[in-house]
């Protein structure tokens, strides 16, 4: 796929271009088609994804590669907690089991919450202080690393999905039918939340102490910019079951359910974007994780993985006065190339521009509409996709002007 960047400079007396974004989407399947519940990740390179049958997978290279690392236990892990600052992981499954592990998942260990019950998520706020939910309606909680825990909510009449410990400690559960509730004393007491949704809540995620959002039946997102005391409808203009969501910034986040759709946005979910994946008729993503501002890891049935990367097509900074930029197309660097090339040029009057690129027989094999540019100095990069080892013509033309430059591609 082609990824095509433009830094544009401008002169501080015209108007800034707007960004334009796109989402490239990689999808893969695991050797070992297991179900897999939870995507987490300790920084942008190291992440963990957990699953049925015990499975655990690692990957120390941003997602690129996953190696399959197996506990010794058989259950199904449907959740993971990382600790940033001891890079503590734990996991909560079937059978009321709890694994940790302190060493990045070389060994780990088995934690005793004397239950038999199924765990479905599992959050903190450090390596001591550790929150986790169940199906039968039931929240512990340790304070201790995990050597011990102790329920802190009962409510047999809600199968809580997901459970989120907040940086001012404060506990937010959710589950089916639209039931939230909310601790500001570590799990003390509760209050019950309005969550303005009757429908089944899937996954919770905060941004910070105030910003949160939730998604689940039927395509419903939710905001908060309170602490969870008032949360907002987003439309996602999607019926389907929304499983998980997840937010690198204020801007950018993700959400993936039981949809061929990733929805992604850029605007703080004010505005939610939708990339159907192609050539594929059903996919089943449980949860979402963003390891940097534009890229996200989804996982979910039969060992599929599914990275997600927003481009950003354009850019603006200041550059020097207008008068200075005449049209000039120059020389791409470096010539010849493989993975990219950037084509540079400056232009003097504002009009609608293109760049064309031909092979020596004449074929028009890519093009790029600029639309109208202002004057400025631009950089365009081009990654070729398919193309032949060879020369190349690319052409840049406005309204007024137009210039040729041969290119050289070495595959």
């Amino acid at each position: 796929m082609k990824y095509i960047k433009i830094i544009i400079l401008i002169s501080p007396f015209f108007n800034s271009l707007s960004a334009q974004y796109k989402l490239n989407v990689e999808v893969t399947n695991y050797n070992v088609p297991y179900l897999f519940y939870d995507v987490k990740f300790l920084n942008s390179q190291t992440g963990f994804i957990c699953g049925e049958g015990g499975s655990i997978l690692r990957t120390t290279n941003s997602g690129l590669n996953w190696i399959y690392i197996f506990p010794g236990y058989g259950d199904l892990f449907r959740s993971i907690y990382i600790s940033e600052k001891q890079n503590n992981i734990f996991i909560c499954g079937t059978s009321g089991r709890i694994i940790k592990s302190t060493n990045l998942g070389n060994s780990w260990t088995s934690l005793n919450s004397s239950l038999d019950i199924m765990f479905t998520s599992i959050s903190g706020i450090d390596e001591n202080k550790i929150i986790v939910c169940s199906e039968d309606g039931y929240v512990y909680k340790s304070e201790n690393g995990g050597e011990n825990f102790e329920a802190v909510l009962v409510n047999e009449n809600v199968f809580f999905t997901s459970v989120k410990y907040l940086t001012n400690e404060n506990i937010f559960v959710a589950g089916l039918s639209g039931k939230m509730f909310k601790s500001i004393d570590l799990g003390k007491s509760w209050k019950t939340v309005n969550s303005n949704t009757d429908k089944n809540i899937h996954s919770l995620y905060f941004l910070n102490s105030q910003t949160g959002y939730f998604a689940g039946l039927p395509g419903n997102i939710f905001k908060t910019i309170d602490g969870g005391n008032s949360w907002q409808f987003q439309n996602s203009n999607i019926s389907n079951s929304l499983r998980g969501v997840h937010f690198y910034n204020q801007n950018n986040g993700f959400v993936v359910g039981y949809t061929t759709n990733i929805l992604w946005t850029t605007t703080g979910g004010n505005n939610w974007l939708r990339h159907n994946i192609s050539g594929t008729e059903n996919i089943l993503l449980n949860s979402v994780f963003m390891i940097n501002d534009s890229v996200s890891i989804a996982t979910g049935y039969n060992g599929l993985i599914v990275r997600s990367t927003i481009q950003k097509d354009i850019d603006t900074t200041i550059n020097p006065p207008i008068e200075n930029f005449t049209f000039n197309l120059f020389q791409n660097y470096p010539n010849p190339f493989n993975a990219g090339t950037k084509i540079k040029f400056d232009i003097a009057r504002e009009e609608n521009y293109k760049l064309k690129i031909y092979n020596l027989s004449g074929k028009l094999i890519f093009t790029k509409l600029f639309g109208i540019l202002t004057p400025g100095s631009y950089d365009f990069n081009f990654l070729p996709d398919n193309l032949s080892s060879g020369v190349y013509v690319y052409e840049l033309s406005g309204s007024t002007h137009k210039s040729y430059k041969k290119l050289v591609y070495i595959k």
